[in-house]
């Protein structure tokens, strides 16, 4: 702390002088105390975050989702692992980083951590958040819409009045035909062939798998 005190002489211009290198002292020790304080107008003013995402290995990894916990902003990784928020941030913020195949990762970001010139550096590391089960489920539709632009754009339709044939799988039918693969639940359908060598299923010319 600097005590400005007012001198005791008699000479007006001594005075001046004195008073003027009070307040160029002053001046330095503000300078040095605000760049004493890295990031300081990081943090008055705000950051545009970003950064990039690498695995063990030094490997970018793509498509991991990046939340601002504290914020509604969220943002992804690039096929170079980079990502950016749009907008500026203000520190201090709580970053998440979610990936599958991935363990998350909670990075804490302030004015003192945050580089300006690299921006966030992140590694993951592989973790067991793999997904266990697909559940699949299908219903049958009626109807169906078509963009038939010779009809004026999308209408409603019938299955019974499209111009090609459509077997229907229902319930009864699965449930009677007790079949254990794919192939043989269909392979009695019109238009179905099943290849005897291979796995593969082709339904009106056009092979699966």
């Amino acid at each position: 702390m600097i005590v400005l005190l007012k001198p005791n002489l008699g000479n007006p211009k001594k005075r001046k002088i004195i008073l003027m290198n009070n307040m160029m002292k002053a001046l330095a020790f503000a300078l040095l105390t605000s760049a004493s304080v890295p990031g300081a107008v990081y943090a008055q003013q705000g950051v545009a975050l970003f950064g990039k995402i690498q695995d063990e290995n030094g490997d970018p990894i793509a498509g991991v989702t990046l939340t601002l916990v504290d914020g509604q902003q969220q943002t992804s990784s690039n096929a170079q692992g980079e990502f950016s928020f749009t907008g500026i941030i203000s520190f201090p913020v709580q970053l998440r980083a979610d990936a599958i195949g991935y363990k998350p990762v909670l990075l804490d970001l302030n004015a003192a951590s945050w580089n300006a010139k690299k921006g966030v550096r992140l590694l993951m590391v592989a973790g067991d958040n793999t997904l266990d089960e697909v559940l699949v489920t299908g219903r049958r539709n009626n109807s169906y819409l078509t963009n038939d632009m010779e009809l004026g754009g999308k209408f409603a339709g019938k299955l019974k009045d499209l111009p090609q044939s459509v077997a229907v799988l229902s319930k009864e039918f699965i449930e009677d035909k007790q079949a254990f693969t794919t192939g043989a639940l269909v392979q009695d359908l019109a238009g179905v062939t099943e290849a005897s060598s291979y796995d593969d299923v082709v339904i009106r010319g056009f092979k699966s798998g």
